[in-house]
């Protein structure tokens, strides 16, 4: 679990510089790569690289759901969901966020989970503007939540 969060927590962080550095999502998965110890996420993270250079290649290729599920995992342990949330948060960065939540939907399994682990990377990627204000004003304690992220890209900026 720490090793999860802690791989997460570096791809939130590779995200938030790689918009002043053009980082490409597959330098921001192989810098998550570089801190993984077991075994089961340094696998992972070479198959997420490995979907990532298929789709930068070949945008018409389409890795399923169902692939996702059988290889990365959707379950509620961290080795069965955060190479699943990062691939997700990766792959759909340059997708609207509903597209990146309807297929960890299609997933299934630890959907919220995911989607959250998923959301924090897309959203270090786009920022707050690229949601929909409906979306935000929904939330409760929405501008709790706000200047607390606004709190956290501060610190990530200095």
């Amino acid at each position: 679990g720490i090793e999860g969060a802690q791989l997460i927590a570096r791809i939130v962080y590779e995200t938030l510089q790689a918009n002043s550095q053009q980082q490409s999502a597959i330098a921001i998965a192989k810098a998550g790569l570089d801190i993984c110890q077991s075994d089961r996420f340094i696998h992972q993270m070479h198959q997420v690289i490995q979907w990532l250079e298929q789709l930068e290649d070949n945008r018409n290729i389409s890795i399923s759901p169902q692939d996702v599920r059988q290889v990365l995992g959707n379950g509620m342990t961290a080795t069965a969901s955060c190479a699943t949330a990062i691939y997700g948060g990766l792959a759909f960065k340059d997708r609207p966020f509903l597209e990146l939540i309807e297929f960890i939907r299609q997933i299934g399994g630890d959907t919220d989970t995911i989607a959250a682990m998923a959301g924090a990377i897309w959203g270090s990627d786009r920022g707050v503007e690229a949601f929909d204000p409906w979306m935000i004003d929904r939330l409760e304690q929405a501008d709790k939540i706000h200047q607390l992220g606004a709190q956290l890209y501060d610190v990530c900026r200095s």
